[in-house]
């Protein structure tokens, strides 16, 4: 008994020893993390729309464009859409500028409001540009190209400019083509637009539906900003329904009001009864956290409208430089449309891809650090063009800080730019 007494003694003795040994590592180890920047930025900060929230004079406020074409699907004899004509260029001129005009004035109150305060911005800077009309016409036995009621045509549109001009798919594009399915206006999903041709009267013989299609676009490219309905119950959607998801437009949806059902805890919208962007009517109204989730689309790789690859097709840049004052890892790829500048005593841990768009640089200041560890830094898509590059900062030998420093380990890279040290 006694032997057992003191074996239980000791065990409790070296329990207690190895638990304070490993808490002690565990501060120590944090001790040191923090000390030398490894602690990890949390994902979720790249994620959050409020992020990305394009507020006057602030790091965000820098306008994009997004950069389409409208491609014209036509009859062999090029009969029965759109035509190659001065008169149809000129339409579609118009309804980009009415595009551009539905994102760049927010002036409507939304429909619904909700009873308390929230922010709004009159100008979401996000533009389009067009950059080319094209026109085919459809020799194929069936018009399988011309005519259409499959979900997704758009795709095989696309699909078949990859294989035969692989050069126009670097722009959004905006496929018009006859057909019809399931009495949608068209549809927004792989990197494309299919919209469907109007009739009665004819769209190309009259102006009449030029309006609509403008809204329609806008409305289209909304989705591949990531934006879904106001109006749908739909779990995966991530913005209506549940005040829980992170995605939740609490400007939009009333969180006081009763909960409509559905398996939603907030009244839902009708499709009807609202003058939202991305309602059944397709309004002109846009909430500032919608916005927020269109710029992060351009800044990251979609999450929900998986593969459409939007901020391939958007160019920009703000004079506002993103100042890091912190440690930081980015460990979630970026395409950034300013300048970053490294501030001394502060680390930026590079562990993925980062697109630089063609005038913007680096500087990594007097007593700070870029470490690029396994990523690459590297120019964007559209233009394809080099970017301006990484300015390291040299200090003199007799100054007390240390000159700025750029450390490149486990493969990772500068590509399209050079490194100066001045």
């Amino acid at each position: 008994m006694i032997f057992l007494f003191f074996n239980k003694l000791i065990r409790i003795k070296i329990f207690k020893l190895v638990l304070m040994k490993s808490f002690l590592i565990f501060i120590t180890s944090l001790f040191f993390l923090v000390a030398y920047g490894q602690v990890k930025t949390e994902e979720s900060a790249y994620l959050k729309k409020e992020n990305y929230i394009p507020y006057p004079g602030t790091s965000n406020d820098i306008e994009k464009t997004v950069h389409v074409a409208i491609h014209i699907w036509q009859r062999a004899d090029g009969s029965g859409n759109m035509r190659d004509i001065p008169a149809h260029y000129a339409r579609f001129i118009k309804i980009i500028d009415w595009m551009n005009g539905l994102y760049a004035k927010n002036p409507d109150a939304p429909i619904p409001g909700v009873p308390y305060k929230v922010d709004s911005i009159y100008d979401s800077k996000i533009r389009f540009k067009l950059e080319k009309i094209y026109f085919y016409k459809d020799a194929t036995p069936d018009s399988s190209y011309f005519y259409s009621t499959d979900y997704l045509h758009n795709k095989k549109l696309n699909d078949y400019l990859k294989e035969h001009f692989p050069e126009r798919v670097k722009t959004l594009n905006l496929h018009i083509f006859r057909g019809s399915y399931a009495k949608a206006s068209g549809y927004s999903e792989y990197g494309s637009i299919g919209t469907f041709y109007r009739v009665n009267p004819e769209m190309s013989e009259d102006d009449v539906h030029d309006w609509w299609l403008s809204k329609h676009w806008a409305h289209e490219i909304g989705h591949g900003l990531d934006l879904w309905h106001t109006y749908d119950a739909n779990g995966s959607y991530q913005q209506n329904c549940k005040s829980t998801y992170r995605d939740f437009l609490w400007d939009v949806y009333d969180t006081t009001a009763v909960p409509s059902g559905k398996g939603c805890n907030v009244d839902l919208i009708t499709d009807k009864s609202n003058n939202n962007l991305m309602g059944g009517q397709e309004g002109n109204s846009m909430s500032v956290l919608q916005m927020g989730i269109a710029h992060r689309a351009t800044v990251i790789e979609n999450l929900y409208n998986k593969g459409y690859n939007m901020r391939d097709f958007v160019t920009g840049y703000g004079y506002w430089s993103k100042a890091i004052e912190n440690n930081e890892v980015w460990n979630v790829s970026m395409k950034m449309y300013q300048d970053i500048v490294v501030k001394k005593g502060a680390t930026l841990t590079i562990k993925t891809e980062i697109q630089m768009v063609p005038k913007a640089k680096i500087i990594v200041e007097k007593g700070a650090k870029l470490i690029i560890d396994g990523g690459v830094i590297t120019n964007e898509k559209y233009y394809n063009k080099e970017w301006k590059g990484i300015i390291v900062r040299k200090a003199k030998k007799s100054s007390s800080v240390e000159s700025g420093e750029l450390i490149q380990m486990n493969g990772g890279k500068v590509s399209h730019a050079k490194v100066k040290y001045k």
